[in-house]
């Protein structure tokens, strides 16, 4: 998963786009059909891994 944040870090960084408030899908549409579902499974997948961080710590 840290190689698809990374890659997609690094096409936006390639592609000049400013910092957006929703740069996430601002980038997953300029990718293309494809991109933006990609873009949203890889955010959820993210989230998911952030929650299961935090209630791990509560155990």
């Amino acid at each position: 998963m840290e190689l698809g944040i990374s890659t997609i870090g690094m096409y936006r960084t390639l592609s000049g786009y400013a910092l957006l408030s929703n740069a996430p899908a601002a980038l997953g549409q300029a990718m293309g059909g494809a991109g933006y579902p990609l873009m949203c499974i890889l955010m959820i997948l993210a989230a998911g891994s952030t929650l299961d961080s935090a209630f791990a710590i509560l155990s």
